[in-house]
Formats: structure tokens, C-alpha cells, sequence
């Protein structure tokens, strides 16, 4: 169980109307050049270094982030950049934002239960957030399983339907005994996204974000043996050498398995594909009763029509199965509504971009403008008027109910979450780039934006996000970008054939062994790659026919249809943000980041031994090649040793968990595609089958697989994982909380705590290290994990959480790190979540004055000080004083009165600038606490040298 607080509202003022017009976006192109600009002369000196802990990102998929409570008087919106849930009222003219309560990291999903209750779904931390929001305090917490997306209530009585993406399941809660183990509900489906109710509560219905499109790879020999594969088409340029054996992606037709030119493979491919792209869900008897097929290659979220029950799937057809780059430039994607009839079965997808010409390859200026690019979520009024947001694309669409775009409106960067207010007319709109909330007036259609609060975004990173998924700036139509494929920076889990008959022979990058031969630009069906943790895995590509990111830049022109590569600069803030990009924890490993005993029945702790001295490739060694950590070693490995025509680059293992799934000896699969470059090898444990290895059985052969399913993907798996100490959980709590602790010690993952203390206030600790917390009041002394556990209790429960090293100290006591606690703000009244709000600021050069007793605290002489610093107090009674030196982090630096009996009265005291070992402090801001007579207050001050 979980408790947060509420912060204090914000003191900003909201932005201006957004104008809009087309200007609003040429304006947002020229701010975004200009900062590209400036970005590329500070390139060399950036570009190799590691990221910050503020710019590593998840990309998170946004599933459901914004709602309204059912009164409407209140609006959700789940700020992820800040790993917080942002409420607004709504009972005036404009939003006005009232509480910013932390809950876990990444946060995806907000779906209001009642007036007063929320449930935030924590895509990193596994977790959801019961949040009451008449205190503004996180109730309870639920840990769900692996990467939840979304949740819904339905069935009578109500239950919670909690969406589990990595383990493609629902997990059923009932919300009025949290403590009741939940429900599971296998799902034969991939990476399943999104939930709807019906119309009576009596059906939910779940999305799979890899529904995939009946396609798949008959295997190169397969290929080989049976005539090959079609003549290419453009026909293959002569002064090319023949090219290389490849497998073929074919598609079923509802009849056959068909290439591209209508003949059958049915005869080689022994499986068929479930292509469940939305499947049904019984409430009360929590089955799946059907599932509905061909609504999309990748669905993004659906909505219930309020007046037919019809459903209305946002998602993207994958053109796949056609060959080669030239016939798929700028038009490998379709943007969909697709709309589903429950009661006939019938299935209708519409095209969202009807208004463009393929035939004009280079498109318009004005078409990309009108074009729609991932359309996420999706709202239906009450009148039947549907909106879109269209993520990559800066706008929502306005659709009729037969799908229809018939208008089209701007908002701000990355539109992802809408919560319609139809008696208002107006519909909020959450901009996951910018973190702002759109509300737009439906009677006119004018937007205004306000911010959701501090954004601790990197400006290289907020502004390079922008080349990976907006189509406006990178392909010809608009409806195009990088993360059409690379969904949200991951993989589509798809194979393309993207060679190219009429190009050129393609180099080998430097540093490979001699002799390689160059590549062939037909090169056959290749999966698509992750782009997370991808810089420093160099050469890539499948074949490692790329030396750099920036050698994928040719594609923004040949295969998205751009008039030109990017520039220097924008490849530079693109660079920036994707190597920023992680994994998120490997769900198979122990909190401690250890492998675990036992793994779908085999052994992975025996079979990293295997891997790591095994000598499983003759005398040699798997990890020779697939060097830890990443399992990659830079080298392209020659065709001949492989058996195959080219040679492939050693692969990072990274993410092998989440390409399983296929299983070409089963009737029928959930995929089509499954591990090596092609995608045709079914399992692990099949490929490890390959000649080359020598295994004494399969035995070690199974426990190999699964070390390689639960290889460690870069992230701590303490980075995200809660505990909640409510004052009943000690025993349970103890365990979790120690192994965090180790965790942080061990540079593996920061560690913070939030709560409430027993007036009400808002309280937060950071982990700093050898067992103790520090406050977020600098004046008070640090806390042992015991002493911080007893403040626990029925409304002063204590939250856990686990983060990226080196972002505990702002999430848990510096929030906008401008130097002061965000208990001193609390206490001064600015806002921690403004750098410029400081208790500096908000006050004048008047003496802080305790509000209890006329006690003072003031500066006498410079501040910034070089040499010394004069400090002078007053207290209203005699008894016993303090007045300590204590560094940003709140560590004691000097005693400058330790517990003197002070008379009451003015005293002065001087600061040499000395630590309480004699040696000069360094330069930086520190703060003077004056404790005494039950009262503390104090007064910064920065030290220059």
C-alpha cells in the first residue's frame, strides 16, 4: 500500500491561447531549428559522453493519461516526464492545478472510480497508484505483474481489469478488498494495450499492441528448395551480382499463405496466425468469449460508441508484406480508425489520411499539414462526434461515426490522452512532449495550454523526441516517422524486406575483419530493432552494414520519402534523445538483479555457467562473441561460418524476452516472427539447435535459453519497485526495502520515500546510502530505516521507491534542484516545483521570522560570500539554541553553536567558510539553520571561491 501527498498549487501564471493557425506549427519548427542549431557547435563536446540520470528515458507508451472524475469537477492527467499525477479543477473558468501527488515511475494511465478515488497505472514501477483525492494522498498501492498499461472497472459487483502488457494477461482486483489475491485471465495475444467496457458493464474489451497481420517468414532454404523467390520488382540492376538466398515474408490470405504475387507457400508454412487484435472478455465469468481479426497491425487504444456499442480501434496496417524500399517510399503505413460490430461480427477498417496522393512521392506541404501519424487515443461523445489524437502529429482529428476525418485541430507536442466535457464543450487534451494540457473550446476550436507542473526533460531530449515520431517534419506525407515502426522506440516485432534492387553494393564500416565482403542491397526480411540502449552497440543493423546512427539518416529520404536527410543539427538532438533511450527492467530477474533458480522448468543460473565456460561453440566460448553486458562485441561474423550467403553483426541479447511467442510446430500462433535477423527461428531453445553449437543435451540446451531470456537488459530491476509501510507490513516490508537499499549502495539504483507526517504535512526522504535517509527539511538530522518505518501508520504510510541513480535526491527531497529541501519551501511558501520560487525569492532581505515566536534569522554582509559570513539571530525566550551549516543534501557541515543556552535577545555569530575539520568548504550554496525553543528556520547562503 502506497501513500503520497499533495504539494502546494502552483503560482504560474497559464500560457497564452495556443494560436491556431498554421503559423503555431511553422513558429514551433523555427524555435525547434534554432535550438538544433545551437545544439550541433556544443555536439563534440556532449555527444560521447554517458547521459544524465534526467535524460535517460523509458518512452513509456501513453495509454489513457488524461480523465475527469465523474462530476466533472475535477480533471486527471498523469505527468510521466515527473512520475506524478497532476489534478485540476475544473469549477471555473479555467483549469487550475491543485495537487501534484507522486506515484510510480512512468505512469501511463488514470482512470477515475469515483469522484474521489483514482487509479494510476505505473508502467516502470509494475505497479497501481489508489489515489484519494480529497487528500491529494496515494491510498494503496498495487503490485500487478510486468509493465501494466491500463485499467477499467466493470461486472457487478465492480471489478478492476488491470491490463499486464509483458505478460499478456488481465489481472481482476476487487477494489473493496485490495488485500483478496486477483483473478488472471491468459490472453492468446501480444503485448496486449488497451481496455473498453461495454455499454452494460458486462464485457471489457482488451487491444494488443502487436496484433500483428497474418505475415511471416518461410525460411531461407525453404525458399531455396522450392524455386525461390519471386523475380525482384523493380527488376534487380545488372551490374549487380546475384543476390544473396533470403527468406520471403508471406501473408495468409484467408485461404493460403501468398507472397506478393499471389502464389501459395501454404505447402512450406504448417501454422496458421490467431491475428487477435481485440479479443472480449466476459466480467462475471472473467473468460475470453471471442476475438475480432484484421482490425490493424498494431492497435492503440478503442472506445465504446455510447449510442450503437460499436468499437471504434485506433491503429496502424503494417504493408509488410511488400518488397523492397523504392515500392514502399513513403507508404509502408497505414493511420486507421477501425471500426468493430459486436453484434454482426463486421469489421471496417477507414483510413484516417484518405486526402493523400502516393502518387506524388514527394508530397506537399499542405497534405502533411492534413495528415494524421499514430493515432492513439480515442473519445466518443454522447452525440456521436468521435476525436482522435494524432501522437505524431501535433493535432486530434474530429471524425463521424462512419470514420470520416472531418476536422482537424492543433494542439500541442505529442498529443496522447482526451477527456471530453461535452455539457462544457470542451475536450482536454494531454501533450506528452511539452507536458502540457491542451483545452480546446469545441465552439470554435481554439486551444489554450497550460503546463502540468516542473519538467525535469533535458532540452535536447524533450526536443530530439520530436525525429522520432513526428511525420510532419520527416517524410514526405506526413503520416510517417521513425516510431511508426519503432513503436515508442522499441520494435513493431515485425520483419520488412527493405533492399533495394537498383542500389549499390553497401561497404563494409572499418574495423571488421579483413576480407569481408560488401553487402548486397537485396538483403531479404529483417526484423525490426530496438532503438533503446542501440549507441555503443556500433556497427548496426542486422548485418552491420551501418558504422553509425547517423548512417540510418539516408532513410528519413529513401524509405520515409523526406525531400532531404537531416540536418547536422537536428541529427544531432535526435542522437541526443536516443541515447538517453533504456530498457526497462528484465521481468525474470530477482530484485536484486540476480537470475532465479528455476525458469520455465530449466535452469538459467546453470545456464549462464554454460554460457560463460561452457565451451559451447567447439572450444570456444558464447560470451567470446556476445561480450556481457550488452552480448554484443562489435564484429560482423562471415556468412560461411553462420552457413549463410552474408555475413550478420553479433546481436546484443538485450531484449530476447520479448520476441517469444511463435511456435511453428503449434496449429496456431499468437506471432508470426521470432529470433534472428529474419525472424523464421520459432524459440530460443531452436535456435540454440544450430550445428555450430556443441551441447552435451538438451538439458543444458533448455537452461542456456532461458539465462538468455532473463539476460539482464541494462536497467536494475530496483529501478521502479515500490514498498508501502503502513504500520501493518513491517515483517514483509523489512526484506524489499533492505534489498533496495543494497541496491543503492551499490550504485545500482537511487532510492527515495514519501508520505505524510501525522499533522497532514507532506514529507519525503532520499536513500544516502549506509543506512540513513535524509529529510527534505535541511535543518533535521538524518533517519535510520527503522525510525523512518515507525512514522508509518493508517494515514501516514510511507512509500518506497526505487529510480535511476542519481535522480533520488529530486524525487525525493529536491524536486526542481534549485538548492532548497522542498519541505523548507513548503515552510517559506514557494514552490518546490519551480526553480525560480525559492524561499530566497518569495522574501526580501528581511530577517526570516519564525511565525511561532518572534525568533529571527538574518545576514549580516555579503551573500554571496568569499571569506566569511556574519550571521545574526534573534530569539523571543531563553533556552537552548542551535545554529549549524548544512550542504544541499542536508548534511551537517559545521556546528557554529552546538545547544547553547541562549539568553533571549539578539546574538551575532561569524562563519569562517570552514567545515567542522578546519578545511574551507567548497564553492556552492549552503544553508544556515537556527534551532531552538521548539522552532527551526534558516537562511541560504552561497559560497564563491
Amino acid at each position: 500500500m502506497a501513500r503520497f501527498h499533495r504539494l502546494h498549487p502552483p503560482r504560474r501564471a497559464p500560457r497564452a491561447a495556443r494560436p491556431t493557425s498554421a503559423t503555431a506549427a511553422l513558429a514551433a519548427r523555427a524555435v525547434l531549428l534554432t535550438r538544433a542549431l545551437l545544439l550541433a557547435l556544443l555536439l563534440p563536446a556532449w555527444a560521447l559522453r554517458p547521459a544524465a540520470a534526467d535524460s535517460i528515458q523509458f518512452e513509456s507508451a501513453p495509454v489513457h493519461p488524461v480523465d475527469l472524475t465523474p462530476n466533472k469537477q475535477r480533471l486527471l492527467a498523469v505527468h510521466t516526464a515527473d512520475h506524478r499525477l497532476v489534478v485540476f479543477n475544473l469549477t471555473g473558468a479555467r483549469p487550475v492545478r491543485t495537487a501534484e501527488i507522486p506515484v510510480g515511475l512512468e505512469p501511463v494511465t488514470v482512470r477515475a472510480r469515483t469522484d474521489d478515488e483514482a487509479w494510476v497505472v505505473n508502467h516502470v514501477s509494475d505497479s497501481i497508484s489508489i489515489v484519494d483525492l480529497r487528500t491529494g494522498n496515494v491510498g494503496a498501492t498495487l503490485l500487478v505483474g510486468d509493465e501494466p498499461t491500463d485499467v477499467v472497472f466493470a461486472g457487478s459487483p465492480q471489478r478492476a481489469f488491470v491490463c499486464v502488457s509483458q505478460e499478456d494477461l488481465i489481472r481482476v482486483y476487487d477494489p473493496a478488498n485490495l488485500a483478496a489475491a486477483p483473478s488472471t485471465v491468459p490472453l492468446q495475444t501480444s503485448d496486449p494495450r488497451a481496455l473498453a467496457v461495454s455499454l452494460d458493464g458486462t464485457k471489457v474489451y482488451v487491444t494488443a499492441l502487436e496484433g500483428g497481420n497474418r505475415t511471416t517468414t518461410v525460411p531461407a532454404a525453404v525458399v531455396t528448395a522450392n524455386g525461390g523467390p519471386p523475380a525482384p520488382n523493380p527488376p534487380k540492376n545488372p551490374a549487380l551480382p546475384n543476390p544473396p538466398r533470403t527468406g520471403l515474408i508471406v501473408r495468409h490470405n484467408g485461404t493460403a499463405w501468398v507472397d506478393e504475387t499471389g502464389h501459395s507457400w501454404s505447402a512450406v508454412v504448417p501454422y496458421t496466425l490467431l491475428d487477435n487484435d481485440v479479443l472480449e472478455l466476459n466480467a462475471a465469468t472473467l473468460s475470453v468469449t471471442r476475438g475480432f481479426h484484421d482490425a490493424g497491425t498494431a492497435m492503440f487504444n478503442v472506445a465504446v460508441h455510447p449510442l450503437t456499442g460499436q468499437l471504434y480501434v485506433t491503429n496502424q496496417e503494417a504493408l509488410n508484406q511488400i518488397r523492397f524500399e523504392p515500392n514502399l517510399r513513403g507508404r509502408f503505413v497505414q493511420s486507421r480508425v477501425t471500426i468493430i460490430d459486436p453484434a454482426s461480427g463486421l469489421v471496417t477498417p477507414r483510413h484516417l489520411n484518405s486526402h493523400i496522393d502516393y502518387a506524388v512521392p514527394g508530397g506537399s506541404a499542405g497534405e502533411r499539414a492534413l495528415s494524421l501519424a499514430l493515432p492513439l487515443d480515442i473519445t466518443i461523445g454522447a452525440s456521436g462526434r468521435i476525436y482522435v489524437a494524432a501522437f505524431g502529429s501535433r493535432k486530434l482529428a474530429v471524425l463521424d461515426a462512419a470514420g470520416n476525418v472531418v476536422r482537424r485541430i492543433p494542439v500541442g507536442g505529442g498529443p496522447a490522452g482526451l477527456a471530453l466535457d461535452e455539457v462544457g464543450n470542451r475536450l482536454y487534451v494531454l501533450n506528452r512532449f511539452s507536458s502540457t494540457l491542451s483545452v480546446v473550446n469545441l465552439a470554435n476550436d481554439s486551444a489554450e495550454e497550460f503546463p502540468l507542473g516542473f519538467d525535469p526533460t533535458p532540452p535536447e531530449v524533450r526536443d530530439g523526441r520530436a525525429f522520432l515520431y513526428d511525420g510532419e517534419i520527416t517524410s514526405a506525407h506526413g503520416d510517417l516517422a521513425c516510431g511508426t515502426c519503432h513503436l515508442f522506440a522499441s520494435m513493431d516485432n515485425l520483419a520488412w524486406d527493405l533492399g533495394n534492387p537498383q542500389g549499390q553494393m553497401i561497404p563494409v564500416p572499418p574495423g571488421q575483419l579483413a576480407g569481408l565482403p560488401a553487402f548486397h542491397p537485396m538483403k531479404g526480411p529483417m526484423t525490426t530493432q530496438s532503438l533503446k540502449a542501440i549507441l555503443g552497440t556500433e556497427p548496426l543493423h542486422w548485418r552491420g552494414d551501418r558504422g553509425s546512427l547517423a548512417d540510418f539518416n539516408p532513410a528519413f529520404v529513401n524509405l520515409m520519402g523526406r525531400g532531404a536527410p537531416l540536418t547536422t543539427a537536428e541529427f544531432a538532438l535526435f542522437t541526443a534523445f536516443i541515447g538517453g533511450v533504456r530498457n526497462a527492467p528484465n521481468p525474470f530477474r530477482q530484485l536484486d538483479g540476480s537470475l532465479p533458480a528455476s525458469l520455465d522448468g530449466a535452469n538459467p543460473q546453470h545456464g549462464q555457467q554454460l554460457f560463460l565456460t561452457g565451451n559451447l561453440v567447439g572450444l570456444a566460448q558464447c560470451v567470446t562473441c556476445h561480450v556481457l553486458p550488452t552480448g554484443e562485441n562489435g564484429l560482423i561474423i562471415p556468412g560461411n561460418l553462420l552457413q549463410e550467403d552474408e555475413g550478420k553483426k553479433v546481436p546484443q541479447l538485450r531484449n530476447m524476452y520479448e520476441k517469444t511467442r511463435f511456435d511453428n510446430t503449434a496449429s496456431a500462433n499468437v506471432r508470426g516472427f521470432g529470433f534472428t535477423h529474419d525472424g523464421a527461428v520459432d524459440d530460443l531453445f531452436s535456435f540454440l539447435q544450430f550445428p555450430a553449437f556443441t551441447f552435451a543435451n538438451d538439458n543444458d540446451r533448455r537452461d542456456v535459453a532461458v539465462f538468455l531470456k532473463a539476460f539482464d537488459s541494462g536497467t536494475p530491476p530496483a529501478v521502479g519497485a515500490q514498498w508501502t509501510m503502513n504500520g501493518l507490513n513491517l515483517a514483509a516490508g523489512l526484506a524489499r526495502i533492505a534489498t533496495l537499499q543494497a541496491a543503492s549502495d551499490a550504485g545500482q539504483a537511487g532510492l527515495f520515500v514519501k508520505g505524510r507526517d501525522a499533522s497532514g504535512r507532506p514529507r519525503g526522504w532520499t536513500y544516502a546510502g549506509g543506512g540513513g535517509y535524509t529529510p527534505d527539511r535541511a535543518t533535521e538530522p538524518p533517519l535510520t530505516l527503522l525510525t523512518l518505518v515507525a512514522l508509518a501508520g493508517p494515514g501516514t504510510e510511507l512509500t518506497f521507491t526505487g529510480v535511476v541513480k542519481g535522480t533520488e535526491l529530486r524525487l525525493g527531497i529536491d524536486r526542481d534542484l534549485d538548492g532548497y529541501h522542498d519541505g523548507d519551501e513548503l515552510d517559506a511558501g514557494s514552490d518546490p516545483g519551480d526553480p525560480s520560487s525559492t524561499p530566497a525569492s518569495v522574501s526580501t532581505d528581511a530577517p526570516v521570522v519564525s511565525p511561532q515566536v518572534a525568533t529571527r534569522l538574518w545576514m549580516v554582509g555579503a551573500n554571496p560570500a568569499s571569506a566569511a559570513a556574519n550571521v545574526r539571530f534573534e530569539v523571543g525566550r531563553p533556552g537552548p539554541v542551535r545554529l549549524a551549516v548544512y550542504d544541499v543534501r542536508g548534511r551537517l557541515v559545521r556546528d557554529l553553536l552546538g545547544a547553547t543556552l541562549q539568553p533571549a535577545g539578539v546574538a551575532s555569530v561569524a562563519w569562517d567558510l570552514r567545515d567542522g575539520n578546519g578545511r574551507p568548504v567548497p564553492a556552492g550554496v549552503y544553508f544556515i539553520r537556527l534551532l531552538g525553543t521548539g522552532e527551526a528556520i534558516g537562511r541560504r547562503i552561497t559560497v564563491v571561491r
